[in-house]
C-alpha cells in the first residue's frame, strides 16, 4: 500500500477519534448558540483535502456572533467576514487566501481559496463542531519522549536539501507543539501528536498549510512534509542538542562599497537613496512581502521598534515584491497590509515577487536569498549589518533572545 494511504488511514483514525461526540449535544449546543446565546464559544474541527487519500487538520473557533478564528498553538488569527449571495467569505487579513463557506448549520463545507496560484487554486474543506480545542485525540498518548531540540534534513537525497533545527514541547498525554527553524525562517506555530511512534504536526495560517508526519525509530524522525496540495518531500531528523544553524548576520554581505536605491511610492513618486531626508538617521531597510508570514512575524517586531525608537531618530522603510504582475494590484496589496496591521512605516514598491528581481534590484549585496531580508544602517550612512531571514514568536526563546539583542543594537547605533 501506497506511503500517502498508510497516512492517511492513521491520520483519519486519530481524527475520527478526537471528532466523535453525540448528534443531540451537538444539535443542543447549536440551538443554544442561536437562540440564547448562552453559548458564547464553539470549536469546530477542519479538514484541509490536500491529497486525494489526506487530510490537513485545523481548528476553528466561533462566538455567539458568528466570528470565526483560527487557531494554531499560541496563534489566533481573527477572519475577516464578508457574504456573497448564500456564501460566506472568511478572509485572512494579512493575505488574498480566503475560506469560501458554502454551509454554516451542523457542517462547514467550502473550498480555501488562493487567488495567486494559478493551479490548485482551491483546496477542499469540511469542519464539524466539537465540544473541545483538541484538533488530535491525545489521551492514548505515547511513552516515548520527543521533546528538544532535533537536527534536521528537509529534501533529503536532493541537490537542493536544507538545514533546519526541529523544537518540539511535549504533553504528558502526547500533544506535541513547537516549529522547525530554516536559515530563511521558521515554520511558525505547530501543533500536533505523537500516538506510539508515529508524529503528526500541522498549522494553517492562510499562508502556510503545512502537514508534517514522522515515525519514530530510537532517535530518529524520517518522514514527510507537504505543503498544501501542490508540493511535497521527505525530511528525517536525529536528537542533537548542539546543532546550529549558520550566522544570519553572515549570510548576505555587500560586494560593492556604496548603496543606490530608486523605487516606486505607492503614489508612483521615486524613492532615491541615498537622500539628505535621511541624513543622521538610523535606517532599517526591510525587504519583504505581504504573502510572507516570516515577514508578518517581523513586521510585528519592527512596529514595536518604530513605536519607541522613532522620535529618536530610528527609520524603517519597507520594499515590498509581491505577487501580482500590475503595479496598481501590487499597490493595493500593500495597502492592504499596512491597514490591517496597522503598519506606521512607510512600504514601498519593490515589484513582483521574486528573489532573483530582489537580488536584481540590490545589486551591491552577494544575493537575496530570503524574504524577509533587513539591511541596517547607522547616522554616517554605513551598512553595519545585514540579517537574512526571521525566525518568529513560534521559537520561544530563539525570537525572545534575537528581539532583545536587536534592540541593544538599535540603541547602541542611536547613541552614536
Amino acid at each position: 500500500m501506497r506511503y500517502d494511504k498508510l497516512l492517511y488511514f492513521f491520520i483519519v483514525t486519530l481524527f475520527l477519534t478526537s471528532c466523535s461526540y453525540s448528534e443531540k449535544n451537538e444539535a443542543s449546543s447549536h440551538s443554544n448558540m442561536n437562540s440564547s446565546g448562552n453559548d458564547k464559544h464553539q470549536f469546530w474541527k477542519g479538514k484541509l483535502q490536500i491529497k486525494k487519500h489526506l487530510q490537513l487538520p485545523f481548528l476553528l473557533q466561533s462566538d455567539s456572533k458568528h466570528q470565526f478564528k483560527v487557531i494554531n498553538d499560541k496563534e489566533t488569527i481573527i477572519l475577516q467576514q464578508e457574504r456573497i449571495g448564500d456564501s460566506l467569505l472568511l478572509h485572512f487579513p494579512a493575505y488574498s487566501n480566503y475560506l469560501i463557506v458554502e454551509s454554516t448549520q451542523q457542517k462547514l463545507k467550502g473550498y480555501f481559496v488562493q487567488p495567486d496560484r494559478s493551479e490548485d487554486r482551491r483546496i477542499p474543506f469540511t469542519a464539524v463542531r466539537t465540544t473541545d480545542s483538541a484538533i488530535w485525540n491525545n489521551s492514548n498518548g505515547s511513552e516515548k519522549k520527543i521533546e528538544g531540540q532535533w537536527k534536521t534534513t528537509f529534501q533529503i537525497g536532493t541537490s537542493n536539501a536544507y538545514p533546519a533545527i526541529g523544537k518540539f514541547y511535549q504533553s504528558m498525554n502526547g500533544k506535541v507543539t513547537g516549529t522547525f527553524m530554516t536559515e530563511t525562517g521558521d515554520y511558525r506555530f505547530l501543533q500536533g501528536t505523537l500516538y506510539n511512534d508515529s508524529l503528526v504536526m500541522s498549522t494553517f495560517d492562510g499562508a502556510h498549510a503545512f502537514l508534517f508526519t514522522a515515525k519514530l525509530n530510537n532517535d530518529t524522525l524520517s518522514g514527510r512534509f507537504y505543503s498544501g496540495s501542490h508540493w511535497k518531500t521527505d525530511w528525517v531528523a536525529t536528537k542533537s542538542d548542539s546543532t546550529v544553524l549558520r550566522d544570519p548576520k553572515k549570510l548576505t554581505y555587500m560586494t560593492e562599497d556604496h548603496m543606490s536605491l530608486s523605487f516606486l511610492t505607492k503614489d508612483s513618486s521615486t524613492f532615491l537613496y541615498p537622500t539628505d531626508s535621511l541624513k543622521d538617521h538610523v535606517i532599517i531597510f526591510q525587504i519583504l512581502g505581504t504573502w510572507c508570514p516570516n515577514c508578518l512575524d517581523e513586521t510585528q517586531f519592527y512596529k514595536e521598534l518604530y513605536t519607541d525608537y522613532h522620535d529618536q531618530g530610528l527609520k524603517i522603510i519597507g520594499i515590498a515584491y509581491e505577487n501580482p504582475t500590475s503595479f496598481h494590484h501590487q499597490v493595493e496589496r500593500i495597502k492592504r497590509f499596512r491597514m490591517n496591521k496597522s503598519v506606521p512605516y512607510p512600504i514601498l514598491v519593490g515589484g513582483e515577487a521574486s528573489k532573483q528581481s530582489a537580488s536584481n534590484d540590490f545589486n551591491m549585496l552577494n544575493t537575496i536569498s530570503s524574504f524577509p531580508t533587513s539591511i541596517f544602517i547607522d547616522r554616517s550612512g554605513n551598512i553595519v549589518r545585514i540579517h537574512t531571514g526571521f525566525n518568529g514568536p513560534g521559537t520561544g526563546q530563539v525570537y525572545e533572545k534575537y528581539t532583545k539583542e536587536t534592540r541593544f543594537f538599535i540603541e547602541s547605533l542611536l547613541q552614536e
